[in-house]
């Protein structure tokens, strides 16, 4: 039986935006561009909000483990998500796995498109609620 330590080297301006992220996930919004673009920071912010997303650095939104983090605690954070991933439909059902609720921020173009909707709902029929009401 063997132990490993893992020993995570931060700045004191990593470490401080961490705790407040734990305390307040949407300070975010008041962190310096650097900040939003920590991957670590924001992650710890989507954990606890997933609306934080909506301040993180657009590098970051475009971060698949990101927005799917985001996702499975408010499926409404994927509307914070980069373009190219709300037009991405396997990326779209994916994220509808993690919440339902995600389907609400797909492109318009999947999102009223009834075949995609129909396989998004294949893959979670909680979808189904998040569907537009014509497509219902």
């Amino acid at each position: 039986q063997s132990l490993h330590l893992w020993l995570a080297l931060r700045s004191a301006d990593q470490a401080s935006w961490l705790y407040r992220v734990k305390l307040s996930p949407l300070a975010l919004e008041h962190a310096p561009p650097i900040v939003k673009n920590d991957r670590e920071v924001v992650l710890e912010a989507t954990r606890r909000c997933g609306e934080a997303l909506k301040f993180a650095s657009s590098e970051l939104q475009s971060d698949k483990a990101v927005v799917l983090e985001a996702c499975s605690q408010v499926g409404g954070a994927f509307v914070h998500a980069a373009d190219h991933l709300r037009q991405d439909p396997d990326f779209v059902v994916e994220a509808c796995k993690c919440n339902p609720g995600a389907l609400h921020g797909a492109d318009p173009a999947l999102r009223y498109d009834r075949a995609f909707v129909c396989r998004a709902v294949c893959a979670r029929p909680a979808a189904f609620a998040s569907a537009p009401s014509e497509l219902q």
